[in-house]
């Protein structure tokens, strides 16, 4: 039991310390991304059907995507049946329940963290000194407080550390070969390793045993442990397994399993050396090869490849790319040790080319990089623990390094499972200077501890604030990169969806000058033009944007739609006519829109030929019958006037008046 209450007591403070730092999100909104992967996405609504999430992208329900995130994706899907609209909620979303689980999440995480690093380092103190940092890291900001990205980072980084921890506890039962390295040499935990317990089987035997027995006394033994190690080793797979269905950063399980491995083993077992270490660590850290197997099978039978279609750095020479990259990594360090200027999407993030006047300084950045991590190799002896921060460091970055290109250039919830290492290095140093260094200092350690584990959580408490709504957060991007083009796009889309048309275009019209060559702001802003009646800057925009983007489907629909509302309807049927002739263009709309121009330019015959194309291709839609009815009662075609009326008819539907004379007069 007194083994026990030193483990509950940092399980509750790093808990508590977590929903400290964080509580101030349960009183957040939906913002960024959030609005549009759950509240509209139709894959989230379907929530009970376990199997579609992991048969569908993470963003199927909403645009094309290569992302497999099976279990955030059903995770969403089960809490919007338990956050969503509902008629006891007063149709509205519940945000503080999908917030509260990112809490629970993130302190799950900090305490798995916590067990791993206990077992890693073999120093309870040190352990809970590293997790309570990073339970309140203001970098985390981003994963704790955003639904739609962070809640992928929260899941693979807890069943990451949880899996990293029990593929310790599978080691530590290994036990040694031989009785040298099982003796004093050996730093194992007292009554916890393996082959301890099994070399000492034999002698505590009573000398009344036979022979027989003895070796059946140590037989069982064996047994016992084996399968304890067995099924360790079983459930770290599988919580391996669960990190990658997160997200796909996990993938770097097997690396970080033989580097935590080769630590663990220079730790406990010395005598063996450093390179004979490694090599079992290797060995043993092979089984998670099975997990990534099973995930890049899966992904490839769901989404087709291995990577993402959106790949801002896709158009730059290998070289350069290193460069950007190295330069990413350097301002990465510089945030997790001086988290003071933090910005959910920089700059050139929002824009590939603006990535480009990063390559200069990059150069210099590869070769700091460099010589950090032969450093981090050099002295793996000398300083094993400050090998395997900086080590632990690179690894995990590895598949957001854009080595091959990703969706982002830079984001700090990458960084929830990096930033271990600064935790983990600045409670080594503190435990350095209390063991190493007199009284008074001791208190000093204590003290510099206490500073920057309440500058951490009032920075999150401050970062916090940015991520409470939709506005907050484009605004904090504006202030912060007052080029952002996501952040001026992003709230001239608010003020359009809240009706606001005027201010809409400002924002957007900011977007434009920022971005000239990009589609979307002069699609939106055509839009606000629409709603205000300004038909002809509307009709603008469109055309421009659909010079950028000729294969834009919903651009064409909006030129017939604006056009026809203008009066223009030759130009009306000319922007439908190319609609349908997209590949993805909305066959049955696009053929009643352009029957609309057509009937209000005069010519019912072809409006009366484009509606039964419509009808042909979706025979139950009523808003065809209402088309049709009224088309052939100007027609003078009665027969068909009083057909389509009738099934109007039949299904309670509004039937023109035309059409409705029609009908009444057949059945007097």
């Amino acid at each position: 039991m007194r083994t026990r209450r030193p483990f509950l007591f940092a399980s509750l403070t790093i808990c508590c310390a977590a929903l400290l730092a964080y509580a101030a999100t349960l009183d957040a909104e939906f913002a960024f991304d959030d609005y549009e992967l759950i509240v509209v996405n139709p894959q989230i609504v379907r929530h009970w059907d376990p199997t579609e999430a992991f048969r569908a992208t993470y963003w199927s329900g909403v645009q094309k995507s290569t992302l497999y995130r099976p279990i955030p994706t059903w995770s969403l899907g089960i809490e919007y049946s338990l956050w969503g609209p509902s008629e006891k909620s007063g149709l509205s979303f519940n945000t503080a329940g999908f917030h509260a689980v990112n809490l629970v999440l993130h302190s799950l995480a900090c305490i798995a963290l916590f067990f791993f690093l206990a077992k890693l380092v073999g120093d309870y103190k040190l352990a809970w000194i590293a997790a309570m940092l990073f339970a309140v890291h203001p970098i985390h900001t981003e994963a704790v407080s955003n639904i739609c990205f962070g809640r992928t980072e929260l899941y693979a980084g807890a069943f990451l550390f949880l899996a990293l921890w029990l593929h310790l506890l599978s080691l530590e039962r290994r036990g040694t070969a031989s009785p040298a390295e099982s003796g004093a040499g050996a730093r194992t935990e007292p009554g916890s390793g393996a082959g301890m317990k099994i070399a000492c089987a034999v002698p505590m035997i009573s000398p009344n045993v036979t022979a027989s027995d003895s070796t059946g006394i140590l037989s069982a033994e064996i047994g016992r442990v084996f399968s304890a190690r067995t099924a360790f080793m079983a459930l770290a797979l599988l919580s391996g397994m669960a990190a990658m269905l997160s997200k796909e950063s996990a993938l770097m399980l097997p690396a970080l399993a033989w580097l935590a491995g080769a630590h663990f083993l220079q730790r406990t077992r010395k005598t063996r050396g450093i390179f004979r270490n490694a090599v079992a660590a290797a060995w043993t850290a092979l089984p998670f090869a099975l997990p990534v197997f099973a995930y890049v099978t899966m992904r490839l039978i769901v989404t087709g490849m291995l990577g993402e279609t959106m790949r801002p750095l896709g158009l730059l020479t290998p070289f350069e790319r290193l460069a950007v990259c190295s330069r990413v990594f350097v301002d990465y360090i510089g945030l997790l040790f001086v988290p003071v200027h933090q910005n959910a999407l920089p700059i050139y993030d929002s824009i590939p080319k603006m990535a480009l006047p990063l390559i200069a300084p990059g150069k210099i950045a590869m070769w700091l990089l460099g010589a950090l991590l032969a450093f981090g190799i050099i002295v793996v002896k000398r300083a094993p623990i400050v090998s395997f921060i900086i080590l632990w460091f690179f690894i995990a970055l590895v598949p957001a390094s854009n080595i091959v290109p990703i969706g982002t250039v830079k984001a700090e919830r990458l960084l929830y499972v990096p930033s271990l290492s600064v935790s983990l290095l600045f409670a080594a140093g503190l435990i350095s200077i209390e063991r190493k260094a007199p009284r008074i200092r001791r208190y000093a350690a204590l003290v510099v501890f206490g500073l920057a584990w309440v500058f951490s959580v009032v920075l999150t408490m401050q970062r916090n604030e940015a991520w409470m709504n939709g506005p907050s957060f484009y605004y904090d991007l504006i202030i912060k990169e007052p080029k952002s083009f996501v952040g001026h796009i992003g709230l001239g889309n608010l003020h359009a969806y809240e009706a606001d048309h005027e201010r809409a275009i400002r924002g957007l019209s900011r977007a434009v000058f920022i971005a000239p060559d990009m589609d979307g702001p002069y699609y939106n802003r055509a839009l606000s033009y629409a709603a205000l009646g300004r038909a002809d800057e509307a009709v603008a925009d469109l055309r421009r944007a659909a010079e950028i983007e000729p294969n834009r489907a919903d651009v064409r629909r909006a030129l017939g739609y604006v056009l026809t509302e203008a009066r223009r309807y030759d130009d009306a049927i000319s922007d439908l006519t190319c609609l349908l002739n997209m590949a993805d263009a909305p066959l049955e709309e696009a053929y009643r829109a352009r029957a609309v121009a057509h009937m209000l330019k005069g010519d019912l015959a072809w409006a009366r030929a484009d509606l039964l194309r419509a009808l042909e291709k979706y025979p139950d839609s009523l808003e065809a019958r209402y088309g049709l009815a009224e088309t052939c009662a100007r027609l003078g075609d009665v027969a068909g006037a009083r057909l389509h009326a009738e099934y109007l008819y039949e299904r309670g539907a509004q039937i023109p008046a035309a059409a409705l004379e029609l009908l009444r007069d057949k059945r007097e």
